[in-house]
């Protein structure tokens, strides 16, 4: 080790049973067709091409089930070689959800004023999203790999920041920003209202058929003029669209949404598993939040359940459960709380925002209630009137 750097080549080895999944080969292939991967026959090659002794990081997998189907996808990990450790990240980037979306078309709904005048929703992702941004040279031998494709052993410099590298996801957010805020520059904000999740990009349309035809081919032409990778099969401008795994609709007076399906299939899943157990670990009950959060932007009123889940996450009293894991008993309560939002006695994970609730139009309706050591009480008014209450003793 250099500096903190592992340039140990002789006796360098990706993760077993990486090199021979069937996706490993097939991905790196793919990207050294589109030009994103050099590939050399030597390590000689390579360290002259990078101009400098090559920092040899490991490929990993990630694997995800979902609906008992395992999807494989490839990454870069750059924790052994130490890259990671020496690489600054000073930002945090904060993404838009679901309920942002909603909102943003609630507003041009409220805007819609004469006939043939509506709003829809434009989405169209980004392909290869974190290989479109290039290395610079000087910092290509910070970045190589190695593996057996077709056979033989190949040496790799990546050209592109791949996922993995520590600093891509704050890179990307950063171009990804950028060219929102750009392409927005075009367009009045009573007419197109854009937003990335990182490489999902969402678009709020109002206007009649043409106008919004006319936009969205304005969008694509800028983004095909800076030379950004479009993955048009995943392409949607309609009044329903699926967005970061939510299905959104506008409708005459409001947008429907609800949390795709299989999200909360997932969430029941794991439900069920983990509260048959006596002990969580902290990857699994991160897992679980991670989805509750999501299913949250929708149900607001699910948000106050993950907060004693984050706390047992990262408390320091752990209740006496094995290292990096959370005793079931901890957080039983709360689950139990979750469980019954998924077990469909809410009436399942979809809500309906209107446009009169975002204008605050409509009756003002107020609830009151107190309680005293004798008894307690509470009222409902409607529009300043109180048309209901009760009171009770404290038996």
């Amino acid at each position: 080790i250099r500096g903190g750097l592992s340039l140990e080549w002789q006796t360098f080895a990706n993760y077993a049973g990486v090199e021979s999944h069937e996706v490993t080969e097939v991905e790196l292939k793919q990207h050294i067709e589109k030009g994103h991967i050099s590939s050399f026959d030597s390590m000689a090659s390579l360290q002259q091409f990078v101009g400098g002794p090559p920092v040899l990081s490991k490929l990993g997998l990630i694997l995800k089930t979902r609906n008992n189907v395992t999807k494989a996808r490839m990454i870069l990990d750059t924790k052994a070689s130490g890259i990671k450790y020496v690489t600054g990240k000073s930002q945090r980037v904060i993404l838009p959800r679901l309920f942002d979306s909603v909102l943003r078309m609630l507003r041009l709904m409220s805007l819609v004023s004469s006939a043939g005048v509506d709003v829809s929703a434009f989405v169209l992702d980004f392909s290869d999203a974190f290989w479109q941004i290039p290395i610079a040279h000087e910092e290509l031998r910070f970045f190589c790999v190695t593996a057996v494709i077709n056979g033989m052993r190949r040496s790799m410099a990546l050209l592109r920041a791949a996922q993995g590298s520590r600093a891509a996801p704050l890179l990307w957010a950063r171009l990804a920003a950028l060219l929102m805020r750009l392409t927005q520059s075009l367009f009045s904000t009573n007419d197109v209202s854009l937003m990335c999740f990182v490489d999902d990009p969402i678009a709020a349309l109002r206007g009649t058929d043409l106008d919004k035809r006319a936009s969205v081919a304005m969008i694509i032409l800028v983004w095909e003029a800076l030379g950004f990778k479009l993955a048009y099969h995943k392409g949607q401008l309609s009044k329903v669209v699926t967005w970061i795994g939510g299905t959104l609709t506008c409708e005459d007076n409001g947008v429907r949404t609800k949390v795709k399906d299989a999200i909360v299939n997932d969430v029941r899943t794991d439900m069920k598993r983990i509260r048959a157990q006596h002990v969580i670990s902290d990857k699994e009950l991160h897992s679980l939040v991670g989805k509750l959060r999501h299913c949250a932007g929708l149900l607001i009123v699910l948000r106050p359940f993950l907060q004693p889940l984050w706390a047992a996450l990262y408390t320091d009293a752990r209740s006496g459960a094995p290292l990096h894991s959370v005793r079931t008993n901890q957080v039983a309560p709360t689950l139990a709380r979750i469980h019954v939002t998924f077990d469909g006695a809410i009436g399942g994970i979809e809500r309906y925002f209107s446009v009169d609730s975002y204008l605050r139009r409509g009756p003002i309706v107020e609830i009151g209630t107190d309680a005293s050591p004798w008894g307690m009480g509470g009222w409902l008014s409607i529009d300043g009137t109180i048309t209901h209450h009760f009171t009770c003793p404290v038996s």
